[in-house]
């Protein structure tokens, strides 16, 4: 996992509201969450029908993407880099018709070069390895990057992930691959990714306000203490990792977090706290292709204890009530190995996403059918 999810602390977020720039996302862009009389929003998403003339506000490279607006991050270039309409036709890398250049971005207006188009409820992603303006990546990381579609709740007021003990959240999209480049041992994946956060966990360990001078180091090492990162991943480059389970520190820095890799059949090896309805795993590029799989909050207990096994110094706790969703959207991401300061290899991945939806309901209910009746209000 690269640099795709950034976590922003509230003073930085507090100086895009006061000096919009290219570091910082439109705010004018669809909604993606309801948000509820108490002023928190509420994880209902449906992926917007966005219109020709809003796909501007939509797709952004800024350091902030914007809170609870749906966007599509450009996030090959290194960030802040001013994204420019395309004359070039990416569909033949993405499967989508070709569309005006106000429908396709991308950081240049070069053939090949990474691009995304958006058209209605469609979002296509290409990532190219081999960009000229490929953002640097830290001396231990093999270079790449990715492209991201969905929301980002920068500066806290963040969606909570469950609200009962026995909650689900269904996820769900249409995936289709049309273009892997990725050769040796390059690897191109597509994943859901999404960052939850322990609101009381934070509130031990960040001790000051925000605005203090301290508050941005201090809320960043709560972070490595309080939150968790996920790749729930259905599309892999020649690999077969449909199963797999497993934690790692991210190598970059970016999320801040230890990261779960989990395959979208890891249910089967022991992830009780994800179930997967439907959808296959692919490793070469395929037709489009429905996922769907459910996150449990009766698994929570099982999930922290896999995390706590790969970072002790966790502080996070197995009540799923406590965890915000930060961050969830659909990852194209890139990487290309590097042997004896060579990376000779290219890494490439052309996607198409339709009908995300990411919705909480009670895991005895039909997330198709609304909101279930409660007999208590929901903890706070």
């Amino acid at each position: 996992m690269l640099a795709t999810l950034p976590k922003i602390v509230l003073v930085i977020v507090a100086l895009c509201s006061m000096s919009p720039s290219a570091a910082c996302a439109d705010a004018s862009g669809p909604a993606c969450l309801p948000v509820g009389a108490d002023g928190r929003p509420v994880l209902a998403f449906q992926q917007p029908d966005v219109p020709g003339p809003q796909v501007q506000a939509v797709v952004t490279n800024a350091v902030i993407p914007a809170w609870n607006r749906f966007q599509v991050l450009n996030a090959m270039a290194p960030a802040g880099t001013p994204l420019v309409p395309l004359t070039w036709n990416p569909n033949q890398f993405t499967g989508m018709p070709d569309l005006p250049p106000s429908a396709k971005w991308g950081s240049a207006n070069a053939y090949a070069n990474s691009a995304i188009m958006v058209s209605g409820r469609t979002v296509g992603l290409w990532a190219d390895g081999a960009d000229p303006d490929l953002k640097p990546s830290p001396a231990a990381v093999w270079p790449g990057g990715s492209l991201s579609a969905g929301c980002w709740f920068p500066g806290g007021n963040a969606p909570q992930l469950f609200r009962h003990a026995d909650d689900a959240v269904t996820v769900a999209y249409d995936l289709s691959v049309a273009y892997d480049g990725a050769g040796g041992e390059a690897l191109s994946q597509a994943y859901f990714a999404f960052i939850i956060e322990d609101r009381a966990c934070m509130a031990r360990h960040v001790t000051v306000a925000s605005g203090h001078p301290n508050y941005g180091a201090l809320h960043r090492q709560a972070e490595n203490k309080c939150s968790l990162s996920f790749n729930i991943t259905n599309y892999a480059t020649n690999r077969q990792v449909a199963t797999q389970y497993n934690t790692q520190p991210d190598p970059t820095g970016s999320a801040n977090s230890l990261i779960i890799n989990a395959g979208i059949d890891a249910g089967t090896k022991g992830a009780t706290w994800l179930r997967k309805i439907a959808g296959s795993y692919h490793a070469r590029p395929f037709s489009t292709d429905h996922i769907e799989f459910q996150l449990l909050a009766s698994g929570v207990s099982e999930l922290v204890s896999t995390a706590k096994e790969g970072d002790p110094a966790l502080d996070i706790s197995s009540d799923p009530t406590r965890y915000d969703l930060n961050v969830f959207a659909i990852n194209n991401e890139v990487i290309a190995p590097c042997r004896q300061n060579s990376c000779g290899q290219l890494a490439q991945l052309g996607l198409r996403v339709s009908n995300f939806r990411v919705q909480q309901h009670s895991a005895r209910q039909d997330p198709s059918s609304g909101p279930a009746r409660r007999d208590r209000p929901p903890p706070r």
